[in-house]
């Protein structure tokens, strides 16, 4: 999980973050490393869940989603927000959670709730994006991927690999 988080901070465009929200790139990057467990998480639970594995598929396929990751530049401050919020939706069920969210992620690195809050639909399209983006890839993408978010024992279990190997095959891999 800590290899998943630190692959998508070090794809994260973090200068164009911090620019947009008027933060430093520090903030930016301690934020987003507070921000991106309890996402993954939350995304770890969907997939647990009755029909959340689908549900997943559906919302990485549905969007270029990958293009937050690729080309933030290109997307409007609204647009990502307004996806991120929309995949907190889905990830988290409530903005009551989310505001939980920002808050314990504030409690952790001092930095104000408020900006977490204009943070955390950001770091959920950039989640979003960076799976999307390894869906397309094919093998030793999205499929190691939920494979690692799957296998919760670290046992390495074969289905793990077959329905992340199968996901990676739904979204266009190789």
């Amino acid at each position: 999980m800590q290899e998943l988080l630190e692959s998508i901070l070090a794809a994260a465009p973090t200068d164009t973050i911090a620019a947009r929200l008027g933060l430093s790139k520090e903030q930016t990057e301690t934020g987003l490393g507070a921000l991106l467990p309890a996402l993954t998480g939350a995304a770890q639970k969907k997939i647990r869940s009755e029909g959340g594995l689908g549900a997943l598929v559906d919302l990485l396929g549905g969007g270029a989603f990958e293009r937050h990751v690729d080309e933030p530049e290109k997307a409007s401050l609204d647009e990502v927000v307004g996806e991120g919020n929309g995949i907190l939706g889905d990830l988290f069920g409530s903005k009551e959670t989310s505001r939980e969210v920002a808050n314990e992620a504030s409690k952790k690195t001092g930095i104000d709730a408020g900006i977490l809050k204009k943070l955390l639909p950001i770091a959920a399209a950039l989640l979003v994006g960076f799976l999307a983006k390894k869906g397309k890839e094919g093998k030793g993408g999205l499929g190691d991927i939920l494979g690692g978010l799957l296998d919760k024992d670290g046992d390495g279990s074969i289905l793990d690999d077959i329905v992340g190997g199968a996901l990676g095959g739904l979204l266009g891999g190789k």
